[in-house]
């Protein structure tokens, strides 16, 4: 895995791996939703390794975090994609510029929080 300041690459977005717990509670949403596709957001997204992985698992992904370079030197790799980049990796200062309660799921870092559109005692009960 490389470092911040590198260019993040299609083989560091393929060995990227989301941690178990989300990819189980964001698989569990992403069955139970009556919405075309769960919408998440991953705080401090670094250079949006998640991000990508995401938007290839089908959910609609965004990232935000603090450091324009890191958030830079993901963009390429997403724009590659044929991804808008610029929409999906945004500067910590631009959070405002998401609707009002418009994420499913925030997880920032390797810790879930879930908004209210679904809470934890639903998931156990609707998991498969």
């Amino acid at each position: 895995m490389g470092t911040r300041n590198d260019q993040l690459t299609e083989d560091e977005i393929a060995r990227h791996r989301i941690d178990s717990k989300i990819e189980r509670y964001l698989s569990a949403c992403k069955a139970r939703s009556d919405q075309s596709s769960v919408r998440v957001l991953d705080w401090r997204c670094g250079k949006g390794r998640s991000v990508a992985k995401l938007i290839e698992g089908g959910f609609d992904a965004y990232g935000v975090d603090i450091d324009e370079t890191t958030l830079a030197n993901g963009r390429k790799a997403l724009r590659n994609r044929q991804i808008d980049a610029n929409d999906r990796l945004r500067s910590i200062d631009h959070i405002d510029t998401f609707p009002s309660e418009s994420f499913d799921l925030i997880f920032p870092n390797r810790c879930l929080n879930m908004s209210k559109t679904w809470n934890a005692s639903w998931i156990s009960k609707h998991e498969s």
